[in-house]
């Protein structure tokens, strides 16, 4: 089932409930498993199901984190491994960033000029 305006609030719900359940029965859901038991089709990315996540978390203020799983975030402890996989994932995408930035640069040098590389 796809996302639609009638039926998005009642999929929050079920997601709600089901991640709110999470401090309790401490279990951990891939995105696909949540997809599956509230009824949407995942698609290839996971986005839709990933957004709604993220929505049922931020409104929710459910302390959940995810790696492979979406999980709830029950110490210090846990909240600090978390935040530095974060970190590390952050300095991951520069990284990257900057690798495609400069290989861009060196195939195409043509399309920049001095004032733009500045502003990049």
């Amino acid at each position: 089932m796809k996302l639609n305006k009638s039926n998005r609030l009642q999929k929050y719900n079920e997601l709600k409930e089901i991640l709110g359940s999470m401090k309790e029965n401490n279990e951990s859901y891939s995105s696909k498993e949540l997809a599956a038991q509230i009824g949407i089709e995942p698609g290839a990315s996971s986005v839709r199901i990933r957004s709604l996540i993220t929505e049922v978390i931020k409104k929710e203020g459910y302390p959940i984190g995810a790696t492979n799983h979406y999980f709830w975030i029950r110490t210090k402890k846990e909240l600090n491994k978390y935040i530095g996989s974060l970190e590390t994932r952050k300095m991951e995408i520069e990284t990257r960033k900057k690798i495609v930035f400069e290989n861009f640069m060196n195939t195409y040098p043509e399309e920049f000029t001095d004032e733009e590389e500045e502003d990049i």
